[in-house]
């Protein structure tokens, strides 16, 4: 990821809405993109003394993962709406995933977000290897790693072939 000016951060309405997000309360409608990411990176940024996790544009916390809404389809492509920002380290860390899609790619997915930087650039940030449909119509992903793309979003402590939780789309 080329180096930008830092991101303005957003105001205390934003900042106080995304927090009071309550994970106990969130119901998750059909056709999102239901993913945690990386469990053990959410927990790193809320242990931080400055870290957050932020979430916008219709992104809810939900017991199962950050629920993603639905924009549509475009040829095989689910679209998703939302961001989700990973901050802290004095603004030091400052990762954005915005807008999701899943690409079908063998039995599995092609998972890409917006670029930061670049909108209407698509940056692919991770592979999910298998995609399996349950009787209510979820398809569960499996076997999901972080592409080198998303791991340059990380500057280091992540590499290409890290493992990621798995996501799901709501049936």
């Amino acid at each position: 990821m080329p180096d930008s000016a830092p991101t303005p951060a957003p105001d205390a309405a934003a900042t106080a809405s995304a927090s009071s997000a309550s994970a106990a309360t969130a119901s998750i409608a059909p056709g999102s993109l239901v993913w945690r990411i990386k469990s053990s990176l959410i927990g790193y940024v809320r242990g931080m003394s400055d870290g957050e996790v932020l979430l916008d544009d219709g992104v809810l916390d939900t017991a199962e993962g950050f629920a993603f809404p639905a924009k549509g389809v475009d040829g095989d492509t689910l679209r998703f709406g939302g961001v989700v920002t990973f901050q802290g380290h004095n603004g030091m860390m400052h990762v954005e995933l915005s807008e999701p899609s899943l690409t079908p790619v063998g039995d599995g997915w092609r998972v890409e977000f917006s670029d930061p930087d670049a909108p209407t650039v698509r940056l692919h940030f991770a592979d999910v290897a298998s995609v399996v449909t349950g009787r209510d119509g979820t398809q569960h992903g499996t076997g999901t790693f972080l592409a080198a793309d998303g791991a340059d979003l990380f500057f280091g402590p992540y590499e290409q072939g890290t493992p990621l939780d798995d996501p799901f789309v709501q049936g």
